[in-house]
C-alpha cells in the first residue's frame, strides 16, 4: 500500500510540467465557463482540444524568436487540421496525406529541438480533428478554425507569462539539479552506516550521477536558450553562477578519498563514522537549498572544524589507522569542509562575459540529406511510424459500415507509443495500454453517473491538470488522465462517449499490437548495436578529462578554464548516457541483452574510476617534489595509453596489457612511496585505485568481446 501511495504521489510544484499544467487548466476552465454565456459547447470543447495540443508543444525553445516559432507552429497546425478536414471524405487521398505528413513531421521532430514538440503536437492535433470531425459535418471548416484559436490562446498566455517571469524554467531546473546532487550526497553518506553493500551502493551512486548529469545538461540547454533570447541575460542573473557551482560540487561529491570498507572497519570502535555520516547528511541538506538560498542555521561548519581538531590531537587514532589511512581521512574532511564553504558562500562564474555556442539552426540541406538516407536511424523511425499510421487507417477502412470517429483512437495509440527503439517502445506500450484501459473505465463510470455540467467541467479541468503534471514523472498515470480528459471533452463535444467504450478498448489494443509488430520486425533498432559506440564515447570523454588533469599536474596549474569545464561536463553527460543505455537494455528481448550483466558491473567500475579521477583533480597545482611529479606524470601517461588502447581496439586479450599494467605502476609507486608525505600520499592512493579500476574495466570489456562459452 505504501508503494502505491508513493507511486500516486504528485511531482513537486516547482517541476517545469506543473506550470504548463496550470496554464492549460486555467485556460480550459475559462473557455468552458463560456457555456454559461450561452456559447455552443461544441465550439468550446474544440477550443479546449486546441489548448491541449499547444500545451504539448510547449518548450523553452518556443520563446526564442517568438514570431518565427508562432509562424512554424500555426503553419504545422493549419496543415495538420486543414488536411484532415479537406481529405476526410476521400479515403485514398487521406491515406496518402496521413503517410506523408507523418513521415515529414517525425523527421522534423528528430532534427530540430525547437520544432520537434511542434511537429509531434501537430500530428496529435490531426487525430483530435479526426475524433471530432463527425460533429462538424455541416460546417466542417469551423473545427480547424476553433482548434487553431484554442492553440493561439495558449501560446499568447505563455508568451505573456514568459515575459513576466523569463527565468522560470531555469529556476525550476536548477532546483531539480541541486535536489539530485543532494540525493547523491545523502546516498554517499551510507558508506558510513552499519548496513550497506559497497558494490550495490556504488552502482546506485552511478545511477544518481547519471540523473544529476542529465539535469546539468538540461540546465545548460536552458542557459543556451536563454542566451539566444537575450544575449546578455545569463550575465545579468545568478543562474550561470549556479551552473558553475553545480559543476564544482559534482566534482567534489563524486570524488573518493578513502577506501570506505577498510576505514569503517578501523573506525568501528569510535564515533567518527557516525560523525562523518551526520556531516554528509548535513551537506546534503545544504546542497538541496542552493537553488533557493536561505539563512544557514545549522552547525555544520562547527561540526567539521571540531572533528578536524579531534583528528589532529588523537595520536592513538593515528596509530590505529596508520599514516596512509589517517592522511586519507584528513583530506576527505578537507574536501567536506570545502563543500561546506561552497554551499555557504556565493560562487561566481569565472568569466562574466562568457557565452555558450549558438542554438543549432535548421539546415534544410541536412534535412534533405536525412530524408534521402534510408539507412539512417531517424529515417527508419519516421518510415516505421508512417507505415504504422497508414496500416492503422487501412484497418479502420476495413471495418464494416461508415467510418466511426472513435476508431481513430487506434491512430492515437500508434502515434504516442512508437519510439525510435524497441526498449523505449516496450516500456511506453505497456504503460499506454494499461493506462488507457483504466482511463476508459473511469471515464465511462463518470459518464454513466450523468454528472451536472459544472462537475463535468471540473472533471475535465482536473484531468488536464494531472495529465500535464504527471506527464514526465509517471507516464502511466498521465495516460489515465488524458484518456479521461479526451473522453469527457468528446462528450461535451457531442460524442456519446459512454457508448463507445468497447470501440476505444479494441482500438487501443489493436494499436498496441500494431506498434509491437512494427518495432519488433520492421528495421528494429536493438540497443546492443549501440553498446560499442556508447562505450567508446565514454572512454573518449574519460581520456579528455584525464589528459587535462595530468597536464595540469605537469605544469603545476589548477585552472578552471573553459576546456577543463567542458571536458568535465562532457564526461559526466557521457556517463549519464551510458548508465541510461545499460538500464534500457533490461527491456530488450533476452536474446538481445547478452551484455546487460557485464555492463551492469562495468558501470560500477567506471563510476569508481571517475570518482578517484575526480579526487585527483582536486589536488592539481600543488607543489610536489620533482621526483613525485615525474612519476605521477609517467603513471598518468600509462593510464591514458591503456584507455586509448581500450578505445581503439576490439578488446581482445592480445590487445590488453592487464598483466603488465598493474606491476609496472605498482613498481613506480613502490619507488615513490618512501619519499612521499601529506598530499603526495593521497595522490599515490588515487593512482593505485585508478590502476585497480582500470584492470577491472579491461577485464569486463575483454569478457564482452570474448564471452566464456556456456557448458552443455
Amino acid at each position: 500500500m505504501h508503494s502505491l501511495f508513493s507511486y500516486l504521489k504528485t511531482p513537486p510544484v516547482n517541476h517545469p510540467q506543473f506550470w504548463i499544467a496550470v496554464k492549460a487548466t486555467l485556460l480550459i476552465i475559462f473557455i468552458l465557463l463560456g457555456v454559461y454565456l450561452h456559447l455552443p459547447m461544441v465550439h468550446l470543447s474544440t477550443l479546449a482540444f486546441g489548448v491541449v495540443a499547444a500545451a504539448l508543444a510547449d518548450h523553452p525553445a518556443l520563446y526564442v524568436h517568438r514570431a518565427k516559432a508562432m509562424l512554424v507552429m500555426f503553419g504545422c497546425f493549419t496543415l495538420a487540421a486543414g488536411s484532415v478536414t479537406a481529405l476526410y471524405s476521400y479515403p485514398w487521398l487521406f491515406a496518402l496525406g496521413l503517410f506523408s505528413s507523418t513521415f515529414i513531421f517525425v523527421m522534423l521532430a528528430g532534427l530540430e529541438v525547437r520544432f520537434g514538440p511542434i511537429a509531434m503536437s501537430a500530428l496529435i492535433l490531426a487525430i483530435y480533428t479526426m475524433l471530432g470531425y463527425g460533429q462538424y459535418t455541416g460546417q466542417k471548416w469551423q473545427q480547424p478554425l476553433y482548434l487553431l484559436v484554442g492553440a493561439l490562446s495558449y501560446v499568447l498566455l505563455s508568451f505573456i507569462i514568459n515575459a513576466l517571469k523569463p527565468n522560470q524554467n531555469l529556476a525550476q531546473q536548477s532546483h531539480t539539479l541541486f535536489t539530485l546532487l543532494a540525493k547523491y550526497q545523502s546516498q554517499k553518506a551510507q558508506f558510513f552506516s552499519k548496513y550497506h553493500n559497497d558494490e550495490t551502493l556504488r552502482r546506485n551512486l552511478a545511477g544518481l550521477t547519471g540523473e544529476a548529469s542529465s539535469a546539468l545538461a538540461q540546465m545548460r540547454s536552458l542557459l543556451v536558450i536563454r542566451q539566444a533570447q537575450y544575449p546578455k541575460a545569463n550575465q545579468n542573473s545568478d543562474y550561470l553562477d549556479l551552473f558553475f557551482k553545480a559543476q564544482l560540487l559534482i566534482e567534489r561529491i563524486v570524488s573518493s578519498h578513502v577506501n570506505y570498507a577498510q576505514l569503517n572497519q578501523k573506525l568501528s570502535d569510535t564515533v567518527i563514522s557516525q560523525q562523518l555520516h551526520f556531516i554528509m547528511l548535513g551537506l546534503a541538506k545544504r546542497i538541496a537549498w542552493q537553488a533557493k538560498p536561505r539563512p544557514i542555521r545549522d552547525r555544520l561548519q562547527h561540526e567539521i572544524a571540531s572533528l578536524a581538531q579531534t583528528l589532529r590531537g588523537n595520536y592513538q587514532l593515528k596509530r590505529t589507522l596508520g599514516e596512509v589511512d589517517y592522511n586519507q581521512l584528513s583530506f576527505m574532511l578537507n574536501n567536506l569542509s570545502e563543500m561546506e564553504r561552497l554551499t555557504r558562500e556565493k560562487t561566481v562564474f569565472p568569466s562574466h562575459d562568457f557565452k555558450f555556442e549558438q542554438l543549432p539552426v535548421l539546415n534544410w540541406a541536412n534535412f534533405w540529406q536525412q530524408i534521402t538516407q534510408p539507412t539512417g536511424l531517424l529515417f527508419r523511425h519516421a518510415l516505421r511510424q508512417a507505415l504504422c499510421m497508414l496500416t492503422g487507417f487501412l484497418i479502420i477502412m476495413l471495418i464494416p459500415g461508415p467510418i466511426h470517429g472513435q476508431n481513430f483512437w487506434l491512430l492515437l495509440t500508434t502515434l504516442l507509443v512508437m519510439k525510435p527503439n524497441y526498449a523505449a517502445t516496450k516500456q511506453r506500450l505497456v504503460q499506454r495500454i494499461v493506462g488507457t484501459l483504466i482511463g476508459i473505465a473511469i471515464a465511462t463510470g463518470l459518464l454513466l453517473l450523468k454528472l451536472p455540467l459544472a462537475m463535468m467541467i471540473v472533471a475535465v479541468a482536473l484531468s488536464c491538470l494531472l495529465f500535464f503534471w504527471y506527464f514526465s514523472h509517471r507516464y502511466a498515470l498521465a495516460v489515465v488522465m488524458i484518456t479521461i480528459f479526451v473522453a469527457l471533452a468528446l462528450q461535451l463535444l457531442g460524442v456519446k462517449s459512454e457508448f463507445t467504450i468497447v470501440i476505444r478498448m479494441i482500438a487501443t489494443l489493436l494499436g498496441g499490437l500494431l506498434v509491437y509488430i512494427a518495432i519488433r520486425f520492421i528495421w528494429p533498432d536493438w540497443l546492443e548495436n549501440h553498446t560499442q559506440q556508447r562505450t567508446n564515447t565514454l572512454l573518449t570523454r574519460l581520456i579528455d578529462y584525464q589528459s587535462l588533469i595530468f597536464n595540469h599536474y605537469q605544469h603545476h596549474q589548477a585552472d578552471e578554464n573553459e576546456p577543463y569545464r567542458l571536458a568535465r561536463f562532457n564526461l559526466h553527460v557521457a556517463e549519464a548516457e551510458f548508465v541510461k543505455h545499460q538500464q534500457a537494455l533490461f527491456a530488450e528481448p533476452s536474446t538481445r541483452r547478452r551484455d546487460v550483466t557485464l555492463l551492469y558491473h562495468l558501470t560500477g567500475y567506471i563510476h569508481s574510476y571517475i570518482a578517484h579521477l575526480s579526487t585527483l583533480s582536486l589536488y592539481r597545482g600543488r607543489q610536489l617534489s620533482p621526483q613525485a611529479s615525474a612519476i605521477i606524470i609517467d603513471i598518468g601517461q600509462q593510464l591514458t595509453a591503456s584507455l586509448n588502447q581500450l578505445r581503439a581496439g576490439e578488446h581482445s586479450p592480445e590487445q590488453l596489457d592487464e598483466t603488465t599494467l598493474t606491476p609496472a605502476i605498482t613498481l613506480k609507486l613502490r619507488e615513490l612511496m618512501p619519499n612521499l608525505h601529506g598530499e603526495e600520499l593521497l595522490i599515490a592512493f588515487q593512482l593505485q585505485q585508478l590502476t585497480s579500476n582500470l584492470c577491472q574495466i579491461q577485464a569486463q570489456l575483454a569478457e564482452r568481446q570474448n564471452p566464456i562459452p556456456s557448458q552443455l
